[in-house]
């Protein structure tokens, strides 16, 4: 009988261990209950100066709030407001580019002719007017209004047989005024287009870079780079002027 005694009160005792164990587990979750904290977010709107050409240009405008380690996204709504949400606190520029979009039957529609830029009124991250966010908080910005893009066209052709009926994939045009710079290839025919290009004065310039065939092979086509017009340097090169919406 005493065994048995002594099996039972050991078997309490366990008991009355784990309880207690239990019971502390459970008042320590209890004391720190976690609390979510509200990200911030950046708002604002866009309009367009002049005629884009489309009228769900909208569709095709993206807004992207940058750090040195990520970015963030948003998309217009029809009335042109935006909110980047879910960021963490610090300072961000804040870029809003032109690009492509698919409309409702899934087709690919290319880019509004308008000028991507940054906030406010920058060319470029360097230039770029720094935007602050808080923890819980929404930072509203000015409106920025993105003016409709000039462009370039042109054609190349070779004055003499380059030995090579694949030489213009071995071409690139490059359009550069002042710190910024655009670059297009050659289509099979020898045409190429700049679009969405801010209204300046431009050098453009005929670069050779070669292209990998078939076979993986680089191919450097046997021509002479310039710059237009028929000019050998970039302080030689005539001047494009591009115009908003030309």
């Amino acid at each position: 009988m005493t065994a048995v005694f002594a099996r039972l009160n050991r078997r309490v005792s366990i008991a009355a261990v784990l309880a207690i164990t239990l019971s502390l587990c459970t008042a320590v979750l209890g004391a720190a209950p976690a609390h979510a904290i509200a990200a911030g977010s950046i708002s604002g709107h866009v309009d367009v100066i002049g005629d884009p050409g489309d009228a769900t240009w909208w569709k095709g405008v993206k807004v992207y709030a940058e750090n040195d380690e990520d970015s963030w996204r948003a998309g217009l709504d029809e009335d042109g407001n935006y909110t980047i949400a879910g960021l963490a606190a610090g300072d961000y520029a804040v870029r809003f580019a032109a690009e492509g979009y698919s409309d409702d039957d899934d087709n690919n529609v290319a880019a509004p002719n308008l000028v991507s830029e940054y906030y406010n009124d920058a060319s470029s991250w360097d230039n770029a007017g720094i935007v602050s966010v808080e923890l819980g908080q929404t930072t509203e910005l000015d409106n920025t209004d993105l003016a409709v893009g000039g462009s370039v066209t042109g054609h190349v052709s070779t004055a003499s047989d380059p030995g090579d009926v694949h030489w213009w994939a071995g071409i690139r045009v490059y359009a550069s005024t002042g710190d910024s710079s655009w670059d297009v290839g050659l289509h099979s025919d020898g045409s190429y287009a700049f679009t969405r290009l801010p209204a300046g004065d431009y050098t453009v310039e005929y670069a050779v870079i070669g292209y990998y065939d078939e076979d993986v092979n680089e191919v450097i086509p046997n021509l002479i780079p310039e710059f237009y017009n028929d000019k050998a340097s970039q302080e030689e090169a005539d001047a494009v002027s591009v115009t908003s919406g030309h």
